[in-house]
């Protein structure tokens, strides 16, 4: 699961940097995958709580223009991989990119990246 969720990360990073798109093509496999690994495992219902709750946190910063479809696609994804931790890398993530934008002066900061590498900070943690 770790590794679906590493080239999952790898290349919507790439696409993000590149295109500023996220693909759904990407996105929407690797959540369906997760889902059915974790449905196989029984280990579903832990999970759909975490997901939930992520799920209409991320909708409103969506609905208000703050954050991308794809980047709440990779939460959705994160929060099936890694359960209640995807709190932490939702935190991480938004201050890095916060951190970088006040840094560089950027109002619109793609945030794929920041998702990556808080998903591997955490990960060594």
């Amino acid at each position: 699961m770790m590794l679906l969720t590493w080239i999952a990360l790898s290349i919507a990073t790439y696409t993000d940097i590149s295109r500023g798109v996220i693909p759904n093509l990407l996105t929407c496999p690797a959540i369906l995958i997760a889902f059915i690994y974790r449905f196989y495992t029984g280990e579903y219902i832990i999970l759909l709580l975490p997901l939930l709750i992520i799920l209409c946190f991320l909708l409103v910063f969506m609905m208000s223009d703050g954050i991308g479809g794809g980047d709440v696609k990779l939460f959705i994804l994160l929060s099936l991989t890694v359960g209640f931790s995807v709190s932490l890398i939702m935190i991480c993530s938004f201050v890095l990119a916060g951190i970088y934008g006040c840094l560089l002066k950027k109002k619109e900061i793609r945030l794929a990246p920041f998702i990556a590498i808080s998903y591997l900070i955490l990960s060594i943690i």
